[in-house]
């Protein structure tokens, strides 16, 4: 991630494992229309240049398409220092993109939550563990 490179987010990113076990950063430059922002964790979003809109909402992903659209949870404008909570399991979608006197792009940080349950050792020994429980998956010659 990004903390690897830059040694102020890498201590960012140590002071927040104490509440998280697990803390990853990836630094974006995205045009003023955006991308649409999705995780299974919990995401912290700090908007370090540009203006983003965004919309936070339940996912559209596996809804039949007779299903009432999710309503927006909270719209929400961030500029420089802005700082959203995106929680698991939801999306931030872009919305029209904010005017101003000149095309910047939007310049920021995620910051991954995870906790202890989400990490890949965890979810690692989760699947070897499964593994193991489903003999039938198993050889007869495994040790």
């Amino acid at each position: 991630g990004a903390e690897h490179y830059l040694p102020w987010l890498l201590a960012v990113c140590k002071a927040l494992e104490t509440a998280f076990g697990f803390v990853s950063a990836r630094l974006l430059v995205d045009p003023e229309d955006g991308r649409l922002l999705a995780s299974e964790s919990d995401v912290l979003m700090l908007q370090l240049l540009g203006n983003r809109r965004l919309t936070l909402m339940r996912p559209l992903q596996g809804l039949p398409v007779s299903a009432p659209r999710p309503k927006a949870l909270l719209e929400a404008t961030l500029g420089a220092g802005d700082v959203l909570y995106l929680p698991a399991g939801l999306e931030g979608r872009p919305c029209t993109p904010c005017t101003g006197p000149e095309s910047i792009p939007n310049v920021y940080i995620l910051l991954t939550l995870q906790s202890a349950e989400l990490s890949v050792g965890f979810s690692l020994c989760r699947y070897l563990g499964d593994l193991l429980l489903q003999k039938e998956n198993l050889s007869a010659e495994a040790d």
